[in-house]
């Protein structure tokens, strides 16, 4: 989806973050230097966003006590939140909507944030006690955490209906991944033409996908 929607498949793609995304899967400049990858090749980028992906629904799982006991879609989307609006956020938020009492967890704050407008005054959603849940701008923070269901929507078709949803796995690290070239040269593609050419083809059947 973050390729779909963002580099649309240019291996020099960037976007306007001032995190410094670039390359097939938007790595930032932060965690090209921690997984030490070249953003700019195509394989190495993959890599980091799939190892990170994993990575974030370990944390989310040492971070919100009781998470690992909900349904594995509802832990992959609670963490699909916590990358897109902080892991303690979303924490508070399980908390304040009491997620882990119910069966689905990603579903009732889906619902408790819609209760919540509908209470704002009673609740103080938009005013300080929302910013602990939601960030200052708590619509774009509420739109970004609810936006999970909406990916997760789009892409089942490509799994023949459904997403083929598994425990995360830290993916090993693949020896011909080239390494972080260095803060100057992170996203200057233009350097490595060569890598153009390694961009794997997309996609484009119909069916369910092998995972």
């Amino acid at each position: 989806s973050t390729i779909r929607t963002e580099s649309e498949g240019n291996v020099s793609g960037m976007t306007k973050s001032t995190t410094k995304e670039c390359g097939l899967a938007s790595i930032d400049l932060a965690h090209a230097q921690t997984a030490d990858v070249n953003a700019c090749d195509p394989q190495a980028n993959i890599w980091a966003q799939g190892y990170f992906r994993n990575l974030r629904l370990i944390k989310a799982r040492e971070k919100i006590d009781g998470l690992d006991g909900a349904p594995l879609e509802d832990q992959w989307m609670i963490a699909g939140a916590c990358g897109a609006i902080g892991s303690h956020r979303v924490a508070a938020l399980v908390a304040k909507s009491g997620a882990l009492k119910a069966e689905h967890p990603y579903r009732r704050i889906l619902k408790w944030l819609q209760w919540a407008h509908g209470k704002w005054q009673k609740v103080g959603l938009y005013g300080s006690a929302g910013t602990a849940i939601l960030g200052t701008n708590k619509g774009k923070g509420a739109f970004r955490v609810a936006r999970v269901w909406g990916v997760v929507r789009l892409l089942e078709d490509m799994y023949g209906g459904s997403m083929p949803w598994a425990e995360p796995v830290l993916p090993d690290r693949p020896s011909e991944i080239q390494p972080f070239p260095g803060v100057s040269k992170h996203c200057a593609c233009t350097i490595w033409p060569e890598l153009e050419v390694m961009r794997p083809d997309p996609w484009t059947g119909s069916g369910p996908v092998m995972p």
